[in-house]
Protein backbone atom coordinates (compact mmCIF):
# COMPACT_ATOMS: atom_id res chain seq x y z
CA UNK A 1 0.00 0.00 0.00
CA UNK A 2 1.51 3.32 -1.02
CA UNK A 3 1.67 6.36 1.27
CA UNK A 4 1.78 6.65 5.05
CA UNK A 5 -1.92 7.51 5.40
CA UNK A 6 -2.77 4.04 4.05
CA UNK A 7 -0.45 2.51 6.65
CA UNK A 8 -2.31 4.52 9.30
CA UNK A 9 -5.61 3.15 7.97
CA UNK A 10 -4.23 -0.41 8.08
CA UNK A 11 -3.12 0.12 11.69
CA UNK A 12 -6.62 1.33 12.56
CA UNK A 13 -8.06 -1.83 10.97
CA UNK A 14 -5.57 -3.95 12.93
CA UNK A 15 -6.58 -2.25 16.18
CA UNK A 16 -10.28 -2.88 15.58
CA UNK A 17 -9.70 -6.52 14.63
CA UNK A 18 -7.56 -6.99 17.74
CA UNK A 19 -10.31 -5.49 19.91
CA UNK A 20 -12.75 -7.91 18.24
CA UNK A 21 -10.57 -10.78 19.42
CA UNK A 22 -8.54 -11.64 16.33
CA UNK A 23 -5.06 -12.96 17.12
CA UNK A 24 -2.13 -10.98 15.68
CA UNK A 25 -1.14 -13.59 13.08
CA UNK A 26 -4.68 -13.56 11.67
CA UNK A 27 -4.65 -9.74 11.65
CA UNK A 28 -1.28 -9.73 9.83
CA UNK A 29 -2.57 -12.19 7.23
CA UNK A 30 -5.69 -10.09 6.66
CA UNK A 31 -3.68 -6.89 6.23
CA UNK A 32 -1.14 -8.56 3.91
CA UNK A 33 -4.04 -9.51 1.64
CA UNK A 34 -5.36 -5.95 1.34
CA UNK A 35 -5.21 -4.44 -2.12
CA UNK A 36 -5.95 -0.94 -3.26
CA UNK A 37 -9.28 -0.71 -5.09
CA UNK A 38 -9.21 0.23 -8.76
CA UNK A 39 -8.93 3.99 -9.10
CA UNK A 40 -7.19 4.46 -5.75
CA UNK A 41 -3.47 5.30 -5.97
CA UNK A 42 -3.14 3.73 -9.44
CA UNK A 43 0.21 4.46 -11.05
CA UNK A 44 1.05 4.31 -14.76
CA UNK A 45 4.45 4.91 -16.33
CA UNK A 46 4.36 7.16 -19.39
CA UNK A 47 6.65 6.99 -22.42
CA UNK A 48 8.31 10.36 -21.74
CA UNK A 49 9.52 9.11 -18.35
CA UNK A 50 6.85 10.86 -16.32
CA UNK A 51 4.48 8.98 -14.03
CA UNK A 52 0.71 9.26 -13.88
CA UNK A 53 -1.26 8.68 -10.68
CA UNK A 54 -5.05 8.33 -10.67
CA UNK A 55 -6.90 8.66 -7.37
CA UNK A 56 -10.44 9.24 -6.10
CA UNK A 57 -9.33 12.08 -3.77
CA UNK A 58 -12.00 14.74 -4.25
CA UNK A 59 -12.48 16.65 -1.00
CA UNK A 60 -10.17 18.83 1.08
CA UNK A 61 -9.16 16.09 3.51
CA UNK A 62 -8.47 13.42 0.88
CA UNK A 63 -6.64 15.81 -1.43
CA UNK A 64 -4.44 17.13 1.35
CA UNK A 65 -3.42 13.61 2.43
CA UNK A 66 -2.71 12.54 -1.15
CA UNK A 67 -0.86 15.67 -2.27
CA UNK A 68 1.23 15.83 0.89
CA UNK A 69 2.21 12.18 0.42
CA UNK A 70 3.11 12.51 -3.27
CA UNK A 71 4.96 15.79 -2.71
CA UNK A 72 7.33 13.94 -0.37
CA UNK A 73 8.13 11.38 -3.09
CA UNK A 74 8.03 13.48 -6.27
CA UNK A 75 11.42 13.55 -7.99
CA UNK A 76 10.64 16.67 -10.04
CA UNK A 77 7.54 18.67 -10.80
CA UNK A 78 4.11 17.80 -9.48
CA UNK A 79 1.31 18.45 -11.99
CA UNK A 80 -2.22 18.18 -10.56
CA UNK A 81 -5.39 17.72 -12.61
CA UNK A 82 -8.40 18.42 -10.41
CA UNK A 83 -12.00 19.56 -10.48
CA UNK A 84 -14.68 20.09 -7.89
CA UNK A 85 -18.23 18.80 -7.90
CA UNK A 86 -21.07 21.26 -8.12
CA UNK A 87 -22.25 20.35 -4.63
CA UNK A 88 -18.80 21.15 -3.19
CA UNK A 89 -18.36 24.63 -4.67
CA UNK A 90 -17.92 26.02 -1.13
CA UNK A 91 -14.70 23.94 -0.84
CA UNK A 92 -13.38 24.95 -4.27
CA UNK A 93 -11.23 27.86 -3.08
CA UNK A 94 -9.58 25.67 -0.44
CA UNK A 95 -9.01 22.91 -2.99
CA UNK A 96 -7.46 25.32 -5.50
CA UNK A 97 -5.18 26.80 -2.81
CA UNK A 98 -4.15 23.35 -1.61
CA UNK A 99 -3.27 22.17 -5.11
CA UNK A 100 -1.27 25.36 -5.69
CA UNK A 101 0.63 24.84 -2.42
CA UNK A 102 1.85 21.36 -3.40
CA UNK A 103 2.06 21.52 -7.21
CA UNK A 104 4.21 23.37 -9.71
CA UNK A 105 1.32 23.33 -12.21
CA UNK A 106 -2.43 22.87 -11.72
CA UNK A 107 -4.95 22.03 -14.43
CA UNK A 108 -8.53 22.68 -13.34
CA UNK A 109 -11.18 20.60 -15.08
CA UNK A 110 -14.69 19.23 -14.69
CA UNK A 111 -15.71 16.72 -12.01
CA UNK A 112 -19.47 16.22 -11.83
CA UNK A 113 -20.55 19.88 -12.12
CA UNK A 114 -24.19 18.84 -11.41
CA UNK A 115 -25.72 21.81 -13.15
CA UNK A 116 -23.28 24.42 -11.82
CA UNK A 117 -21.78 26.40 -14.68
CA UNK A 118 -18.17 25.24 -15.15
CA UNK A 119 -16.88 28.82 -15.42
CA UNK A 120 -18.22 29.50 -11.92
CA UNK A 121 -16.45 26.40 -10.56
CA UNK A 122 -13.24 27.57 -12.26
CA UNK A 123 -13.63 31.09 -10.82
CA UNK A 124 -13.77 29.75 -7.26
CA UNK A 125 -11.04 27.13 -7.82
CA UNK A 126 -8.55 29.73 -9.09
CA UNK A 127 -9.47 32.39 -6.52
CA UNK A 128 -6.59 31.44 -4.17
CA UNK A 129 -3.90 29.86 -6.37
CA UNK A 130 -1.53 32.81 -6.02
CA UNK A 131 1.37 32.70 -8.46
CA UNK A 132 1.17 28.97 -9.25
CA UNK A 133 0.64 28.48 -13.00
CA UNK A 134 -2.72 26.94 -13.90
CA UNK A 135 -4.95 26.09 -16.84
CA UNK A 136 -8.74 25.70 -17.03
CA UNK A 137 -10.01 22.99 -19.40
CA UNK A 138 -13.62 21.83 -19.12
CA UNK A 139 -13.09 18.59 -21.07
CA UNK A 140 -11.52 16.26 -18.50
CA UNK A 141 -9.84 13.97 -21.05
CA UNK A 142 -8.32 17.03 -22.77
CA UNK A 143 -7.07 18.33 -19.41
CA UNK A 144 -5.30 15.02 -18.80
CA UNK A 145 -3.90 15.12 -22.32
CA UNK A 146 -2.47 18.59 -21.68
CA UNK A 147 -0.89 17.43 -18.42
CA UNK A 148 0.84 14.62 -20.29
CA UNK A 149 2.00 16.97 -23.06
CA UNK A 150 3.46 19.43 -20.53
CA UNK A 151 5.14 16.76 -18.42
CA UNK A 152 8.80 15.82 -18.64
CA UNK A 153 10.93 12.95 -17.39
CA UNK A 154 10.40 12.26 -13.66
CA UNK A 155 7.42 14.62 -13.38
CA UNK A 156 4.43 13.23 -11.50
CA UNK A 157 0.95 13.85 -12.91
CA UNK A 158 -1.73 13.39 -10.24
CA UNK A 159 -5.27 13.12 -11.60
CA UNK A 160 -7.72 13.59 -8.73
CA UNK A 161 -11.40 13.06 -8.20
CA UNK A 162 -12.86 10.33 -10.38
CA UNK A 163 -10.69 7.26 -9.82
CA UNK A 164 -12.01 4.63 -12.21
CA UNK A 165 -15.45 6.25 -12.73
CA UNK A 166 -16.53 6.37 -16.37
CA UNK A 167 -19.29 8.94 -16.06
CA UNK A 168 -19.89 12.58 -15.20
CA UNK A 169 -22.97 14.19 -13.66
CA UNK A 170 -23.28 17.25 -15.89
CA UNK A 171 -26.92 18.21 -15.28
CA UNK A 172 -28.51 19.24 -12.01
CA UNK A 173 -28.26 16.44 -9.45
CA UNK A 174 -27.32 12.83 -10.06
CA UNK A 175 -30.31 11.73 -12.12
CA UNK A 176 -28.49 11.41 -15.43
CA UNK A 177 -24.98 10.07 -16.02
CA UNK A 178 -22.98 11.23 -19.02
CA UNK A 179 -20.32 8.90 -20.43
CA UNK A 180 -16.69 9.72 -19.73
CA UNK A 181 -13.74 7.57 -20.83
CA UNK A 182 -12.20 7.52 -17.33
CA UNK A 183 -9.00 9.02 -15.94
CA UNK A 184 -6.77 5.98 -16.37
CA UNK A 185 -8.02 5.43 -19.91
CA UNK A 186 -7.43 9.12 -20.69
CA UNK A 187 -3.84 8.81 -19.48
CA UNK A 188 -3.21 5.69 -21.54
CA UNK A 189 -4.99 7.11 -24.62
CA UNK A 190 -2.67 10.08 -24.45
CA UNK A 191 0.14 7.53 -24.37
CA UNK A 192 -1.06 5.95 -27.63
CA UNK A 193 -0.96 9.24 -29.55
Amino acid sequence: MPFSYNVENALAIASVLSILGWDLSRVATAIEGLQMPEGRAQFVGLSNGSIGLVDYAHNSHGLNALLQAVREHAKRRLIVVVGVTGDRIQQAGDIGAMCARYAELVIFTSDNPMGVVQSELFRVLRSRVGSTPYFEISDRAEAIKLAKQLSEKDDLIVVCGKGNETFQYISDGKAQRHHYVGDLAALTQVEAV
